[in-house]
């Protein structure tokens, strides 16, 4: 058996904080859609060329301050058309911002484009927030910008990281 004694411990700015090292993940959350959340047939369908909530979403609240959370959404995804269907989703944060990568901030948007074949595929489509100083709820949104509606099927795996900056 191991003891571990701490005489004193330096806080980033208040006494009680640690200071854990850039990089470092705090916290990890996952979050697993299914059993009907997504509706009666275990999946949705959007036809609408607007954003467009998913049902799939992941909450997290920050254990420090001013954290990077990373974020991701992973799913089977189908078409009712399956020679064409053209489709974008993003993952909004509480204030319905699309999140961004982390080195240009500009959103990202994942696109996917059939041309033949079944029209199934697969997504995953991650985001990062940065300075995020309270607690998130992040939606994963879809539309449809050419062909016919798009499904996403149960099961919809979202994760959640927090990482110290």
């Amino acid at each position: 058996m191991s003891t571990l004694s701490v005489d004193t411990i330096t806080g980033r700015a208040a006494a009680g904080t640690v200071n854990l090292p850039a990089g470092y993940i705090v916290q990890a959350k996952t979050s697993i859609i299914q059993d009907q959340t997504l509706g009666s047939s275990h999946q949705i369908y959007i036809t609408s060329t607007s954003n467009t909530y998913s049902g799939a979403s992941i909450s997290i609240t920050p254990k420090i301050s001013g954290s990077t959370i990373l974020i991701s959404f992973e799913g089977r995804l189908g078409s009712s058309y399956p020679s064409y269907v053209n489709h974008i989703w993003q993952i909004l944060d509480n204030s319905g911002n699309v999140l961004g990568d982390y080195t240009s901030s500009y959103p990202l948007y994942f696109n996917q484009r059939y041309q033949t074949g079944d029209g199934t595929g697969f997504m995953y489509h991650q985001g990062i927030d940065t300075n995020v100083t309270s607690a998130q709820t992040y939606k994963l949104y879809g539309y449809q910008s050419g062909g016919n509606g798009i499904r996403i099927f149960e099961p919809v795996i979202a994760t959640a990281f927090e990482i110290a900056v």
